[in-house]
């Protein structure tokens, strides 16, 4: 089952355009309001850590993603695939 839109349910509400302004307003707000808390929360865990800054984070996820753009493990290359294809029975 489909999880159903704002607009594909907007018309069975039978709410006016003020209500439907007021509603979307609180959304609005409380998903705000979520927000700033988890980057409140991510920001303080960051700092208290002091382990890394900034620049730090920033080479290690670089590091990474060079890492694994270059590792060969998760390159599909035809012995892997031919090794494959003998485990599962399909020479």
């Amino acid at each position: 089952m489909t999880k159903p839109t704002a607009d594909s349910i907007a018309e069975a509400t039978n709410l006016t355009g003020l209500q439907r302004q007021y509603v979307k307003a609180v959304a609005e707000e409380a998903a705000r309001l979520a927000a700033k808390a988890v980057r409140d929360e991510l920001l303080q865990l960051v700092v208290s850590n002091g382990q890394y800054n900034d620049t730090d984070l920033n080479n290690r996820m670089s590091r990474l993603e060079k890492r694994y753009l270059e590792d060969d493990k998760y390159a599909l290359t035809r012995p892997k695939v031919m090794a494959l294809m003998q485990e599962m029975g399909w020479e």
